[in-house]
């Protein structure tokens, strides 16, 4: 995978490119038990991206 890139796509398809340990660091803002509408995106989904996250970020990251 290229490094320094910009990306438009889904970020699920980004990192099922990605080798494990792949990340130095993630910033994200997750769904806080329906306290903000996030339209088109479930709790699945999230669920989904933080295992994939999970995989790709290296450890102490």
């Amino acid at each position: 995978m290229q490094l320094n890139g910009i990306r438009n796509e889904n970020c699920l398809d980004t990192m099922k490119m990605m080798r494990d340990a792949f990340v130095d660091l993630v910033v994200t803002s997750p769904p806080y038990d329906e306290m903000r509408e996030y339209e088109g995106y479930k709790l699945e989904s999230f669920e989904q991206i933080a295992s994939e996250l999970y995989r790709v970020v290296k450890v102490g990251g």
